[in-house]
């Protein structure tokens, strides 16, 4: 599946701000992304990282589980393995 150019753009910009501090700028740009294409993991991971900058870690956690959820119907047939390196890429 070929990703939409614009949701990549709101990604990276949100990475921008976010590494710059203006986190709501981020969350902003994040839920564009999502609103696009609500399957676009990028984007949860990057709300992940938003709410982690934040403090807000009931937010962190619900960002987390999505994604997670994703890569487990991704990965059936004895490749969840793969789900679990997500986790610590998100450092759980």
């Amino acid at each position: 599946m070929k990703t939409n150019r614009a949701i990549c753009d709101y990604y990276y910009d949100a990475m921008e701000h976010l590494n710059a501090g203006n986190t709501e700028t981020a969350k902003k740009l994040l839920k564009k992304a999502m609103e696009i294409d609500s399957g676009y993991v990028e984007a949860y991971v990057g709300m992940t990282a938003v709410y982690r900058k934040t403090g807000n870690f009931k937010g962190e956690k619900k960002s987390q589980t999505w994604p997670l959820k994703k890569l487990e119907k991704s990965f059936q047939n004895g490749r969840k393995k793969c789900a679990g390196e997500y986790w610590k890429t998100v450092n759980i």
